[in-house]
């Protein structure tokens, strides 16, 4: 698994001992629910919850280079698709503590940019819940396209929600990677 690095974030492998700072936020149900993730009921189920990540190989840890603080995840998961094109769906979790200071964008740009331009993926899909403001805005500050909502795919406290979906194709990287500050 591949090491990246900003000024200020560094993008690692999780490690068994990051579940105290995992468990921090996901014990948080309105934060785990607004990206499908499972409630985390102890610190044991976030080691469990590592311990599956790390089988899968596909999400980093977001960890301040400060104080080596894990802010949270970002992956970025193949997609099965029919013909066989190499595509993503990149998710971010953040420990709300550290929102609105730019972690999850400068997290998912070293992903971005790993994927096409080392990789040669085909798209990056970009998702959200329709109620999840914070990554609609997130998605459309990345350059993301704007492809359609799918309605009433997902229950969620009891109610039918609707997924908005976003994608990016190589060109989209370009040009968006070109205003990003």
């Amino acid at each position: 698994m591949n090491l990246f690095e900003t000024n200020r974030l560094q993008l690692r492998e999780l490690k068994t001992s990051d579940a105290s700072d995992v468990f921090e936020y996901c014990k948080q149900v309105d934060i785990v629910n607004m990206v499908g993730m499972r409630f985390h009921t102890s610190i044991d189920v976030s080691s469990k919850y590592i311990e599956h990540e790390l089988k899968k190989r596909e999400t980093y840890a977001i960890v301040l280079k400060d104080d080596e603080k894990l802010i949270g995840t970002v992956s970025l998961r193949k997609q099965e698709n029919d013909s066989k094109l190499d595509i993503r769906l990149v998710s971010c979790v953040l420990n709300p503590v550290y929102w609105g200071n730019g972690y999850a964008a400068e997290a998912i740009k070293i992903l971005l940019k790993q994927a096409f331009e080392k990789e040669s993926v085909h798209k990056v899909i970009g998702g959200h819940y329709s109620f999840n403001k914070q990554s609609e805005t997130l998605n459309k500050k990345l350059g993301f396209v704007y492809e359609g909502t799918l309605r009433e795919v997902k229950l969620y406290n009891g109610k039918l929600i609707d997924v908005v979906q976003y994608s990016m194709l190589l060109e989209d990287y370009r040009k968006a990677s070109k205003e990003w500050k």
